[in-house]
């Protein structure tokens, strides 16, 4: 069983404009339809706010948002008796300063600013009800400059550069001599520094080539700490990547064909590279002598917009050299599953999606969609881990007026596949299909009625990438996913 509460409140005056919201949520441990399981429970408050000034030509934003939670993780081996996120606290401030039309080829100036801090507190009983406490601090800094021209109907160029600034500290209380007092992760900083430039041609009123280049460059530092097994390095990372767009309007604002190509990079995190110890969900070991990924991405596409139909198809093929894998060993560390990141030579993602909904009359319209992905680790000629099985939705909508009130409904299906060819010392997982009901009505703008079902056949099922099995949660035999519930919500608008 779970309750949430809510208030939110928005307004302005001229040039003026603010908003303010706030939520909290509790849920109790998860009912499954094979019984509760173990220490699921969760407990957080929301909030956010921000304020928007604008005059002449220019506007000026000052927003963020905080959060607080107690989160109990349920995969911990049965011989450790309780593990917590306890007080995890999440805040962040984002500034956004926009100036529009300096001149007549100059048409747009952005600087956008944001900091970010992630304060995790990991608690864990042991067998001889002691106490583990591993703290992990994270602060992010981001300053990312953006200007737009225009010259003639032709070419819309737009140019910046995105900075970051990250840094990681740990600190941990064990009952080993060994670890006590040694972090996850040793102090630790990684700075970012990113330029682009990207023109997007418009050939003619249908046709649309976009073209784009940037230059990324990365230095991630780990100053050491005594007894930690990751000694001090410097690592320094940077490439050249590029993309190449055609948008075509076959028939203009209905029917549009896409097609990219583009190689791209990424640097290994600090998380990736020096992280030692439990995370959520697995016990992490970083490899600071990782690579960074180079890939070259393809995708092409169709879309369709018409009054009484919407579809979209898109495929993907991505060809990955020094792909970051996070692996599963087949072991356990800290009560949790043990996984490892390790490069791997040559790996291949491809997949693709399609979504559509069609209103066939009367209040009523058909929706679905379904998202599929393939990863495999050509050198090896093995799966990937921690790729999902087939997946979809689907179901019938009905909506119509009555008088002032709004009245929808929603009956809904989700289906996942057999997920038969796992990655190393992943398990194969079984297919599976919910069925869930929602219903609302909103009555003259000012009140707003939900009553919901999820999971209306109690279905038990097991999610591919949770880390729950039948080893960590016995007591639901590793179906952890939750069974029937039935809820509500009311809104007031004033």
């Amino acid at each position: 069983s779970g309750r949430m509460a809510g208030l939110s409140l928005d307004g302005g005056y001229n040039r003026f404009n603010y908003y303010l919201g706030g939520t909290y949520k509790k849920t109790d441990e998860v009912e499954t339809p094979k019984g509760r399981l173990d220490n699921s429970a969760v407990e957080d408050y929301n909030y956010s706010g921000g304020v928007n000034y604008s005059w002449e030509k220019m506007s000026l934003g000052l927003s963020g948002f905080g959060s607080r939670a107690d989160i109990e993780v349920p995969n911990f081996e049965n011989n450790f008796k309780k593990a917590r996120f306890e007080d995890e606290q999440h805040h962040a401030v984002f500034l956004n300063f926009e100036s529009k039309k300096m001149s007549d080829a100059w048409t747009s100036l952005k600087i956008d600013g944001a900091f970010q801090r992630h304060n995790r507190r990991m608690r864990i009983i042991n067998p001889s009800d002691q106490q583990i406490k591993v703290d992990v601090d994270f602060d992010t800094f981001n300053l990312n400059p953006q200007t737009t021209f225009k010259f003639g109907a032709v070419h819309t160029v737009i140019t910046g550069l995105q900075t970051l600034f990250e840094s990681e500290k740990s600190d941990r209380m064990h009952p080993s001599p060994l670890i006590n007092g040694v972090g996850v992760i040793p102090p630790s900083t990684r700075l970012g520094l990113g330029a682009f430039a990207q023109d997007e041609i418009s050939v003619t009123d249908r046709f649309t080539v976009t073209a784009g280049l940037r230059y990324d460059w990365f230095r991630s530092e780990n100053k050491g700490e005594d007894g930690h097994p990751v000694e001090a390095v410097t690592e320094n990372d940077g490439s050249v990547s590029g993309s190449l767009g055609l948008l075509y309007g076959v028939v203009k604002n209905r029917v549009n064909l896409t097609a990219n190509a583009g190689r791209a990079f990424r640097a290994p995190t600090l998380h990736e590279r020096f992280f030692y110890g439990p995370h959520q969900g697995t016990a992490d070991y970083g490899n600071p002598n990782l690579d960074p990924e180079t890939a070259w991405n393809f995708d092409a596409g169709v879309k369709m917009n018409f009054e009484r139909l919407w579809f979209a198809l898109s495929g993907f093929y991505n060809r990955i050299d020094d792909y970051i894998e996070k692996r599963l060993t087949g072991g356990t560390e800290f009560g949790l599953p043990k996984a490892e990141y390790a490069n791997v030579s040559e790996a291949e993602l491809y997949g693709g999606e399609v979504e559509t909904e069609l209103k066939t009359g009367f209040g009523l319209s058909v929706f679905g969609n379904m998202g599929y992905v393939r990863g495999k680790n050509l050198t090896s000629n093995e799966n990937l881990s921690s790729i999902p099985p087939l997946k979809g939705s689907y179901g019938l909508r009905y909506e119509r007026m009555a008088g002032a009130m709004n009245l929808w409904s929603e009956l809904s299906f989700h289906s996942a596949a057999e997920q038969a060819d796992p990655g190393l010392n992943e398990s194969k997982t079984h297919g599976y299909t919910t069925v869930d009901i929602r219903a609302e009505a909103k009555i003259d703008k000012r009140l707003s009625v939900t009553v919901y079902c999820k999971n209306l056949a109690d279905k038990a099922y097991h999610d591919h990438l949770s880390r729950i099995s039948p080893a960590n949660a016995p007591e639901v035999d590793g179906l952890e996913q939750p069974g029937r519930s039935f809820g509500g919500s009311v809104k007031l608008y004033f």
